[in-house]
C-alpha cells in the first residue's frame, strides 16, 4: 500500500482525501494501491518525522507550511524553486524531499478562465489586446500569492501585489483602492489570497465593471457573492488534478471531482 498524506494545521477539514477517492473512483486499482491520510501537526519538523517513520511517499502541503518546508527540501523542481513555496512533496526511500507546486497551474487556469469571460464581456477578441488591457491584483503574498505572481509574469500580464508586510515587490494594502480607481475601464483580475476578511473586501464588492475575483480560500470565503467569481473549491480541484497526476501518473476523473464543488455550494 502506497501512502499519501496532507500536512498542515489545521488540516482535519481538508477535502483532499475525498477528492482523491472521487478522482479515481473508476480506477479501483489506484484506490486499492493508495491510502490517503491527514497529518495535523503544528510543528513542521514533527510532521516530517512522522511521515518518514510511516514511510509516506507523497505529501500535500497546506498552510502554514508551504514556504517553511522549503528549507527541508533536497530537490526543487523549477516552478517551486522560482516561487519559493510548495504544496506537494515527494519523499524518496532515503527520506529526501523533492518539491513541486501545483498552485501555479491553478493560478494559470483561473487567469485563462477570467480572460475568456472578460474578453467576451468587453468584446475583445484579440488575445494580445486583451492581455495588454488586463491588470492582475494579488492581495496577500503567501504561497498562493507567489504562485499567482509567477503565473502572471510568465503570461506577460501586468500585476500588482498588496501585502501587510512589505517586500521590494509589494505595496501596502491601502494602495489597492487608489490603484484600481486609476484603472477605470481596464480589465481587472483580483486574486484575494488572504484566509480572513479585512475591510478591503467591501471595496472589491463595490466594483461594477470589467473585473473577476479569484478566491483560493474555500473554508471561509469573503467574496463569494461577486458576479464574476472563481471559488476556492474550483482552485482546490485544479491544483489537486495536477498533483494527483504527478503522484499516480494518471489523469483523475475531473467530472467526479467537480461533484465536490456542487455539494459544497
Amino acid at each position: 500500500m502506497k501512502k499519501i498524506t496532507l500536512i498542515g494545521y489545521p488540516a482535519g477539514h481538508s477535502l483532499s482525501p475525498k477528492l482523491f477517492e472521487l478522482g479515481y473512483m473508476f480506477s479501483p486499482q489506484i484506490n486499492r494501491e493508495w491510502k490517503y491520510s491527514i497529518t495535523e501537526e503544528k510543528n513542521i519538523e514533527t510532521a516530517l518525522q512522522l511521515i518518514k517513520r510511516e514511510k509516506v511517499c507523497w505529501a500535500n502541503i497546506t498552510a502554514p507550511f508551504k514556504e517553511k518546508i522549503m528549507k527541508y527540501v533536497a530537490k526543487k523542481n523549477r516552478i517551486s524553486s522560482k516561487i519559493g513555496a510548495t504544496n506537494l512533496i515527494k519523499i524518496d526511500s532515503n527520506g529526501d524531499l523533492t518539491s513541486f507546486n501545483t498552485d501555479y497551474y491553478a493560478a494559470k487556469s483561473a487567469i485563462f478562465k477570467s480572460l475568456k469571460l472578460l474578453g467576451k464581456q468587453s468584446r475583445i477578441t484579440d488575445k494580445k489586446e486583451l492581455i495588454s488591457k488586463t491588470t492582475i491584483y494579488i492581495i496577500g503574498y503567501g504561497g498562493v500569492g507567489k504562485a499567482t505572481e509567477l503565473a502572471a509574469k510568465n503570461l506577460g500580464i501586468t500585476y500588482n501585489i498588496y501585502n501587510r508586510t512589505l517586500y521590494d515587490n509589494t505595496k501596502k494594502i491601502e494602495r489597492f483602492e487608489k490603484d484600481i480607481n486609476q484603472n477605470q475601464g481596464g480589465i481587472k483580475i483580483i486574486f484575494y489570497t488572504l484566509p480572513t476578511y479585512i475591510p478591503l473586501v467591501e471595496k472589491i464588492k463595490n466594483l461594477r465593471e470589467n473585473y473577476f475575483v479569484v478566491e483560493p480560500n474555500y473554508l471561509s470565503p469573503s467574496l463569494q457573492s461577486s458576479n464574476n467569481y472563481i471559488s476556492g473549491i474550483e482552485w482546490l480541484i485544479e491544483q489537486a488534478r495536477w498533483g494527483f497526476k504527478l503522484i499516480t501518473g494518471k489523469s483523475p476523473n475531473k467530472k467526479e471531482m467537480n461533484r465536490v464543488a456542487e455539494l459544497t455550494k
